[in-house]
């Protein structure tokens, strides 16, 4: 499951999901944020494709916000390219009982003696395209226009990660 998580003025890409054994920070995030790191002996770890990493650096207690709630947890830092912070079997154990619908991207526990309910963002969706459209799009990119008039899709090189285009 998808949502978005700030932490002072940065928000986060987050993944909740079960099929990695620790819960994960982006090096990226922890430049940006300029966060005290602390070293640890090599763990050996396996993320939710299967692949094992090795990690030997940890941040104690990251504190994020999501939905209106504190949360707090400790996350290993590794590179990722998706997402900028994975929460996955570690975390998710810390919670006791949880309540997930998949079907409506919701899930309801218990943290800190308060009932959370986190809901989640849908997948993006790719869109075709054409005319106007396009002509709307790259003036909302601040994309300049080739001398000859015409424009490439591939001239557009921006990243939209989780959301929907609405044109």
């Amino acid at each position: 499951m998808q949502v978005v998580a700030i932490v002072g003025r940065k928000h986060l890409q987050v993944l909740i999901d079960s099929g990695s054994t620790h819960n994960f920070l982006t090096d990226d995030i922890v430049l940006k944020l300029g966060l005290p790191l602390v070293d640890i002996p090599m763990v050996n770890m396996k993320i939710a494709n299967g692949e094992q990493l090795h990690c030997s650096k940890m941040y104690k207690d990251f504190q994020w916000k999501v939905q209106g709630y504190l949360i707090e947890t400790d996350v290993f830092i590794i590179h990722l390219e998706n997402y900028d912070l994975i929460l996955d079997a570690q975390w998710l154990a810390s919670l006791g009982d949880i309540n997930w619908n998949f079907a409506t991207l919701s899930m309801r526990f218990q943290y800190n003696n308060q009932l959370c309910t986190l809901l989640g963002r849908q997948s993006a969706t790719l869109h075709r395209i054409e005319g106007k459209c396009l002509d709307k799009l790259i003036l909302k990119c601040n994309t300049p226009r080739p001398q000859n008039g015409h424009v490439s899709l591939l001239s557009i090189q921006y990243t939209i990660q989780w959301s929907r285009l609405a044109i």
